[in-house]
């Protein structure tokens, strides 16, 4: 009989403290990295793991967190993120070539831009929300060869340079005021050497009300992580909840 993972009490609107947490269980390499939350998923593995500590220490260093309203899980997973920052660099950090090519001039500016999530729209796959996200696009911009401080139409477009070891897709699932886009979307389960080994759900219609639960991979097992509720899962059953996630995350470990 398979022995379920642990789930983590809710402690007033902390689900989406719980699903990120859960998401992060899933990543090895990074929860065993010395860090200040190290402590916590060495508890997480000994069956006694309190989402407490992590909450105390994101809430401490970011305000806006110190209180026990709904917030947003991507925004609250990146705040964790960074109190972690040289294990987040390590294995979260990726890197886009950017490009902005000048019809005017003629010449071709290029840069590089970390990343440590990938926002993407509601396409009708992750595919089609990666293309879009580094299609080229029409900008204004100074040129850095001419440097002349002239702003002038430019044409800017992306390629990803640098994947790192767990890639976390966030979808733009919320619109400006704040509505539910419930389009569903075609998730793999590879991407290229990528496996998916979590997704975190968004239950309701507004981005500051709902519920929030996560899918992790342990092993050749999947669950479903409904705050303190663990129930095993059918691969099947992941992903046609992938098709309507929130956010994605995927390991190359």
């Amino acid at each position: 009989m398979t022995t379920l993972p642990i789930g983590l009490p809710n402690k007033g609107n902390t689900c989406f403290l719980n699903s990120v947490l859960q998401a992060l269980n899933t990543c090895t390499q990074f929860k065993t990295h010395p860090s200040i939350i190290r402590p916590f998923f060495h508890s997480f593995s000994k069956g006694h793991a309190m989402p407490t500590v992590p909450r105390m220490l994101v809430a401490k260093k970011f305000p806006e967190f110190n209180n026990f309203a709904q917030h947003d899980a991507h925004s609250w997973m990146l705040r964790l993120l960074e109190l972690t920052e040289k294990g987040a660099a390590k294995y979260f950090d990726g890197e886009l070539e950017v490009r902005v090519t000048f019809p005017d001039c003629g010449h071709c500016n290029v840069h590089k831009e970390p990343y440590r999530t990938m926002s993407l729209s509601v396409e009708a796959t992750i595919a089609d929300a990666i293309d879009k996200f580094v299609a080229s696009e029409p900008v204004t911009s100074t040129c850095d060869t001419c440097n002349d401080n002239r702003t002038k139409p430019a044409v800017k477009s992306m390629r990803l340079h640098r994947w790192p070891t767990y890639l976390v897709i966030h979808l733009k699932r919320f619109n400006r005021m704040g509505r539910k886009v419930i389009n569903k979307i075609d998730v793999p389960m590879t991407v290229d050497k990528y496996q998916l080994c979590a997704t975190i759900q968004h239950l309701g219609n507004t981005s500051n009300s709902g519920h929030y639960t996560c899918c992790g991979k342990h092993g050749e097992n999947w669950y479903l992580f409904n705050d303190a509720r663990v129930m095993q899962l059918q691969p099947h059953h992941v992903q046609k909840a992938a098709q309507s996630a929130y956010m994605l995350v995927y390991r190359n470990d």
